[in-house]
């Protein structure tokens, strides 16, 4: 056989004549065929055979590196097979195609006891990207990350994202970084930076964002909706107070009424209510009054404020007779003790 990608010559026997190599609804008699072709002839090539095959034996054909050609509907196609030549880089490190050629690197490893995949070297940056456009006004391409879903009552899996930590002796802990794109051209915005939650189910709260220090010093903030169609005080529970701490408190509503036989369309009104709240031998208490931070209202009805019901504190909500109000409110604490909502 030519190595140098020619036509092949046969070895030690004369051709045989066989049918053209099957591309699809493969048989057991065709790979019989194969077998005792191969038994008969090995022919070798280095990188991409150049030629078109003549006969079904050409459509066979051996790399150096072990791995093997097949010319399937017109075209050579590559298999790189496990048996023929041996892994590279070390152990861990994934498989891939370096010109051809399987390569492997110690900077790009997967763990199967850990389900880690590993990525760069140390002191270097390491790079997920989705593709750039190539073609003119053509978006980039989008990258998702996502966790599974949950199956019956099971929750969705979480997404961690960890900065690495010092040393162990001293360092500085690493920062994370959300930095969207910056816009150019006239009319044309830079990017934002969105933290979506959900609303929650029935009773329950939406989701929530929460800062720790990693001790016993938190913050929660979340969103809500609360929606009243008469003058009825209605409550929304924010959250349960802890037993034995203190929560401070501060809640930023605005309503809007969106209908009704009363009131006037566009109808609005917003306010800012703060408390603090402790909690000994198992009761809630308010400590000094709840603290109008801002009022402003169409209607002189409306209100907004923050109540206790057992030890659970609420946002109270007072609408106006036949005026259906939608109520947005932001709810925001600060105190020390694990999270709370």
């Amino acid at each position: 056989m030519d190595k140098q990608n020619n036509n092949p010559t046969e070895v030690g026997s004369p051709p045989l004549e066989l049918p053209p190599f099957p591309t699809s609804n493969l048989k057991l008699e065709d790979f019989i065929i194969v077998l005792s072709a191969l038994q008969r002839i090995k022919q070798t090539v280095s990188g991409e055979p150049a030629f078109t095959p003549k006969n079904f034996l050409d459509q066979i054909q051996f790399d150096e590196d072990g791995s093997l050609w097949l010319y399937i509907a017109g075209a050579w196609v590559h298999i790189i097979g496990s048996g023929g030549g041996s892994v590279a880089g070390s152990d861990k490190d994934i498989q891939f195609n370096d010109g051809s050629a399987l390569a492997g690197l110690d900077s790009l490893t997967f763990d199967k006891n850990t389900n880690t995949l590993t990525l760069g070297v140390e002191d270097d940056t390491s790079t997920i990207q989705a593709p750039d456009a190539t073609t003119a006004d053509i978006d980039g391409a989008a990258l998702n990350i996502q966790s599974g879903y949950g199956n019956g009552a099971g929750s969705g899996g979480p997404i961690n994202i960890n900065g690495g930590g010092n040393g162990g002796t001293e360092g500085d802990g690493a920062t994370i970084t959300l930095n969207p794109g910056e816009g150019k051209g006239s009319g044309f915005q830079s990017g934002d930076v969105k933290l979506l939650t959900r609303p929650g189910q029935s009773s329950a709260r939406g989701g929530r964002e929460v800062l720790n220090n990693g001790t016993d010093a938190f913050s929660e903030r979340f969103i809500g909706t609360v929606n009243t169609t008469d003058a009825t005080p209605t409550t929304y529970t924010l959250f349960t107070a802890p037993a034995n701490r203190s929560v401070s408190v501060e809640v930023k509503v605005v309503a809007t009424r969106t209908g009704g036989s009363s009131g006037s369309a566009g109808d609005s009104a917003a306010y800012i209510r703060r408390a603090l709240y402790k909690t000994t031998g198992g009761t809630t208490s308010l400590i000094g009054s709840v603290q109008d931070g801002f009022t402003q209202e169409d209607q002189a009805g409306w209100d907004a404020t923050l109540v206790i019901s057992g030890n659970d504190i609420q946002l109270q909500v007072t609408g106006a007779t036949n005026n259906n109000i939608l109520w947005n409110f932001e709810a925001y604490f600060i105190h020390t003790t694990p999270s709370i909502i």
